[in-house]
């Protein structure tokens, strides 16, 4: 019995250190060029994690790199901003069926504080709407 309560007690405590902090579903598969993706998520201690953006796209996706825009708006006002690339190549996806997930680094150690973070992702072609794009997820570790 003691085994049982100690491995419930522990699970929390293992799914604690990483995980999914914030999602944005894209309606349609399509992320429309004049709609920035905003993602909150808090941070209930001070300490230092990896950021990553987990994308997942329907097989096929019409593009081979997208260029993002990334704006981090810390507890304390301070901005973050900077840029990376998703890469659809075929090495860089794990593909399933009818869609594909890739795992982005888009922070590495970021010192959080206890607060609330803001996020807003925003692509670099113009005038044009994105499709075949299905979730975001923001996962630290």
């Amino acid at each position: 019995m003691k085994k049982f309560f100690f491995t419930f007690l522990l699970i929390p405590i293992l799914c604690s250190c990483t995980g999914s902090v914030a999602s944005f579903e894209f309606e349609d598969y399509k992320w429309n060029n004049s709609s920035p993706i905003e993602m909150n998520f808090e941070s209930q201690k001070k300490e230092t994690k990896n950021l990553f953006l987990d994308v997942r796209s329907i097989f096929g996706i019409p593009y081979k790199i997208i260029s993002l825009n990334f704006t981090l708006v810390k507890p304390n006002g301070e901005q973050i901003e900077f840029s990376k690339e998703l890469n659809f190549n075929e090495e860089n996806l794990d593909c399933s069926g009818d869609f594909c997930d890739q795992k982005v680094l888009i922070l590495k150690n970021l010192k959080l504080e206890e607060g609330k973070y803001y996020l807003t992702i925003s692509h670099q072609k113009m005038n044009i709407d994105l499709y075949g794009l299905m979730e975001f997820r923001l996962i630290e570790e």
